[in-house]
């Protein structure tokens, strides 16, 4: 009988907490059980954007059982205007709300979640996305070269003993257009001859190995241009010499790969202020190295497997920009409209 009477009450409390229930109340539960199904890094992302366009808003207060469809429709239409929202925005900032209310329904908080029901116009009402200009996004080839140099003389004066082989990296990155996560945890054993196996990546900023790269493509093989094996059999190298390992991370001596992972993108942009180049990530050397195949004739298909893309459509939209100077473009301009 005790028992019964403990589960009656239980059962009265749980539906008492399910009519006062709000997204606020909701979202703890919620970014724990988000947080066993993405990335560290989509987390970080997901609770930025709530502090942003959630944490003080009137309707994550209100119990969600009395959220009505138009209270959502006009929320989220007001939210897209307030932003300035284009569509990446967009749908950063709404699958907060769309799984929150799925969750919602599977906690059998709600029956129906509602926010399904809401449409959005996107031609009318998200702001066109622009591409960002080319000086953004890609070095050219005189700050290609100009890094590429002051990389060497960093590493040959051995200015961080702590991060021997970080200068490389930086270099490396130019020839082979890995992603920082992946070129942190390449290891010896992934090169073969003049190519390399690019099978797993360092998740930032958990620190965590994972034997796949990002997203949903897989593995695949990188071609090492002489420059880029010559950096790799001066590493392999320079550790026989000081008896370090040579089975572990090529570009990381003290075998943690994400302190390598910060070591490189410090680096660059410590590069870029030394020789007065506009700072940019690690990452823009990913697109200078795509930029460059794309640009000089590489298939569109190979410079997609390369960069490691499932849609050559990612490759052709956030992947391919100019790497021309001012006066080049005006000289391939002028040649193209006279010849």
């Amino acid at each position: 009988m005790e028992t019964l009477i403990c589960q009656h009450y239980e059962s009265i409390r749980a539906d008492k907490f399910k009519d006062v229930c709000t997204l606020e109340n909701l979202y703890p539960a919620w970014i724990e059980y988000k947080s066993v199904h993405v990335c560290a890094t989509t987390v970080i992302r997901i609770k930025k954007d709530w502090r942003k366009y959630y944490e003080n808003a009137a309707i994550v207060k209100k119990p969600i059982r009395k959220i009505t469809k138009l209270e959502i429709d006009t929320w989220v239409h007001k939210m897209i205007r307030e932003h300035e929202m284009n569509a990446h925005k967009y749908g950063n900032f709404s699958v907060i709300l769309r799984q929150m209310l799925e969750f919602a329904v599977d906690s059998e908080i709600i029956e129906k979640n509602l926010f399904l029901d809401v449409r959005i116009n996107r031609r009318r009402v998200l702001v066109p996305e622009v591409k960002k200009p080319d000086h953004t996004q890609v070095f050219t080839k005189s700050e290609e070269n100009m890094l590429i140099e002051r990389a060497w003389k960093a590493f040959n004066k051995r200015e961080n003993y702590k991060q021997w082989y970080v200068p490389l990296a930086v270099i490396f990155l130019f020839y082979t257009g890995l992603r920082l996560g992946e070129i942190s945890a390449l290891k010896f054993e992934d090169i073969t001859g003049n190519s390399m196996l690019v099978n797993r990546l360092v998740r930032f900023p958990t620190g965590e190995i994972v034997d796949h790269t990002k997203g949903t493509y897989g593995s695949r093989a990188v071609p090492l241009i002489p420059q880029a094996a010559e950096i790799i059999d001066l590493i392999r190298t320079h550790r026989q010499e000081k008896g370090l390992d040579i089975d572990g991370y090529i570009f990381c001596p003290n075998e943690k790969p994400v302190s390598t992972y910060n070591a490189i993108e410090r680096a660059l942009k410590k590069y870029c202020r030394d020789l007065g180049i506009e700072e940019r990530s690690p990452h823009k050397e990913r697109k200078t190295f795509t930029s460059a195949l794309i640009s000089n004739g590489v298939s569109i298909n190979t410079a997609r497997q390369l960069a490691g893309h499932v849609d050559e459509r990612t490759t052709l939209s956030n992947y391919c920009y100019d790497r021309s100077e001012d006066d080049e473009k005006l000289a391939q301009i002028t040649y193209a409209l006279t010849s």
